[in-house]
């Protein structure tokens, strides 16, 4: 048996999404030939490119032309035509730099007459006076690129964004029929994502032809096509892939999707247009629903249902043309109630296989950790989207991701929603394992930087990791440096900081998060102020809510509430921005002690968790 695992777009650009990795590692074991792709990076890099904005100038000058783009659209987009043959001179230059190649481009960056400005560029460039220094080179690049994120937007597609993709609407509680319609209307996905994918799935289907050795070879097993959906802006992404590889595999390939959005979203799943693109939506950390998945192979596919029992923490569509959502137990949580009466699912209880498929899942949790063979580190780019040291460690280095637990250790903040499996089912990593796999992974890529990507390390296995890199040290092999999220408890003494950052540990990230059921106070002063032409308020947080994406109304003592759009905040990690404009809420004058600002979760919200609030205004 073979599988495919794709990363569809899009995702992060440092480096890999690690969970196609994790499961390629888990499929390995279990004697299934696994290759991962990520098409997140792919489809990124076949924008930015000279040919990729030579399309997309075209079409922009089209919609210009047709009387498609309102005054605002039409006002920025000719501001960026402008600089055209300057972003198509630029671009596969700056790419490739932002990838670490040719370093001496930062002297050409510092020293440029001529650059492309788009709105980002110039207000970078005029906090510098028009001069860069060399080592912010990598930090312009990051920004031209940006201008032309929102090029993209502007002119061609609204929801285009250089990370994640229509989140928005997959955000939204809005029928699979939108979906579906916006899945077709996507200038990225039609103009772009398509043709990339129509070639992809032509290669692996004449691959699997030649293995084949001709018509007269018996039938071959199934094929899994295995694709991870960490963000809603990854859905439509997924769509789009789904959907190619059944055209070009026919009923051979079976496609299955799990991931982050999928388990907390679609959790609630009543309406089963998605599986006209997927075969089985896999919940929760996957390893044991795909377990069950094998084993229950060839029997699924080409509109096959599984037998009853069969499969475990999975979701298809019956025969009935229901939707089932099969071997949730009531931990689980997902599909607590039979919803017969409805007609908008039926739930199956845990077959007899179900202990073994959990047992399964909890030791790949212990002892699963990717190698990172099928990844060229080379084609993810070091953005640098923020001079904080901090926040810099999140994008402008090519990581190797891996967990040293699933779910949280602590698992009691208020503002948590502590019933969500990926938090409440706590699993420690045996870091011997881990350290292992990442040993492999360094001597195979040449990398010792490791984020750890868990919710807030826990301390024992921090310390078990960091005695093993000391180990490696003294045996004369190149330590590890890693970094990660914490939570700032007890266990984090003075004496055991001084020997973490000993062993390899460079930084810690972590918010001092306030829990708060009604509102927090922000202050801010306008004291200095003459003019104020404009004001917007960010927050970077997330919500809390298990069903549903969420939003934030912030009340002003003077002028009243704002509101941010709805579901404008994931509910899936990590953070994610949000913004309304707060101009009709500042004023000069206002009284110092009236120019506070309330944040409350909005009404599609539970809680939410606020990592960091900026009202930027553009003052004098």
């Amino acid at each position: 048996m073979k599988a495919i695992l794709v990363q569809p777009p899009f995702a992060q650009l440092n480096a890999p999404y690690p969970a196609v990795h994790y499961l390629e590692s888990f499929l390995r074991g279990r004697g299934i030939e696994a290759r991962s792709f990520d098409h997140s990076i792919e489809l990124y890099r076949r924008v930015f490119s000279r040919s990729g904005l030579e399309r997309a100038f075209a079409d922009a000058k089209s919609a210009l032309a047709d009387g498609r783009l309102d005054e605002t659209a039409r006002t920025q987009v000719e501001r960026y035509l402008s600089y055209e043959p300057l972003y198509l001179e630029w671009i596969d230059g700056l790419v490739d730099f932002l990838a670490g190649g040719d370093p001496g481009m930062a002297h050409r960056l510092a020293s440029a007459a001529e650059l492309p400005r788009g709105e980002r560029a110039e207000a970078f460039l005029a906090e510098r006076e028009g001069r860069i220094r060399c080592e912010e080179a990598s930090a312009l690049a990051t920004r031209i690129l940006e201008d032309l994120g929102d090029f993209v937007a502007f002119a061609l597609d609204p929801d285009f964004g250089t990370v994640r993709y229509a989140e928005r609407i997959a955000s939204s509680r809005a029928s699979f029929a939108e979906i579906r319609e916006a899945l077709g209307s996507s200038y990225i996905m039609r103009a772009f994502y398509r043709p990339y994918l129509e070639r992809f799935w032509r290669e692996r289907a004449e691959e699997l032809g030649a293995e084949a050795g001709g018509a007269s070879r018996p039938r071959l097993p199934p094929l899994l096509v295995l694709l991870t959906l960490p963000f809603p802006g990854c859905l439509l992404g997924g769509l789009a892939c789904a959907e190619a590889a059944k055209e070009a595999l026919g009923d051979r390939a079976l496609v299955v999707a799990g991931g982050g959005y999928v388990s907390t979203e679609l959790r609630g799943l009543e309406d089963g247009g998605v599986f006209d693109y997927f075969d089985v939506l896999s919940f929760d950390a996957g390893y044991g629903s795909l377990a069950s998945i094998i084993d229950a192979l060839p029997g699924l596919g080409g509109g096959r249902a599984p037998r009853d029992g069969a499969l475990y923490r999975s979701m298809y569509r019956g025969a009935d043309g229901r939707v089932v959502a099969a071997g949730f137990d009531a931990a689980a949580g997902a599909a607590a109630t039979d919803l017969d009466a409805s007609g908008g699912r039926r739930v199956e209880p845990a077959g007899a296989g179900s202990e073994r498929f959990a047992a399964a899942e909890r030791a790949a949790l212990e002892t699963i950790f990717p190698d990172y063979r099928s990844a060229d580190f080379g084609r993810y780019l070091r953005i640098v989207d923020s001079v904080n040291p901090m926040h810099r460690l999140w994008s402008d280095a090519p990581w190797l991701k891996y967990a040293l637990a699933r779910g949280c250790y602590w698992h009691r903040c208020s503002f948590c929603d502590t019933r969500l499996e990926y938090v409440a089912g706590y699993v420690p990593a045996r870091v011997e394992a881990l350290a292992a796999a990442a040993g492999e992974a360094a001597a195979r890529t040449g990398l010792r930087g490791i984020h750890f990507v868990d919710e807030a390390m826990p301390m024992a296995s921090l310390l078990g990791f960091a005695a093993l890199n000391r180990a490696r040290a003294a045996a004369g092999e190149p330590p590890f440096h890693f970094w990660g999220n914490v939570r700032y408890d007890a266990s984090w003494t003075a004496d055991r900081c001084e020997y973490l950052a000993a062993s390899g540990l460079v930084a810690v990230s972590g918010g001092i998060e306030i829990a708060s059921g009604n509102w927090i106070l922000i202050r801010f002063s306008l004291v200095g102020l003459t003019t104020i032409r404009s004001a917007t308020l960010s927050i970077y947080g997330r919500s809390y809510s298990t069903g549903s994406s969420g939003s934030f109304d912030a009340w002003s003592p003077l002028y009243g509430s704002i509101k941010s759009p709805t579901n404008s905040l994931s509910n899936a990690w990590p953070y994610s921005w949000s913004s309304v404009d707060y101009t009709s809420n500042v004023r000069i004058g206002d009284a110092p002690g009236l120019t506070g600002i309330r944040l409350y979760a909005g009404p599609s919200s539970n809680d939410l968790v606020i990592n960091t609030v900026e009202l930027c205004l553009d003052a004098s």
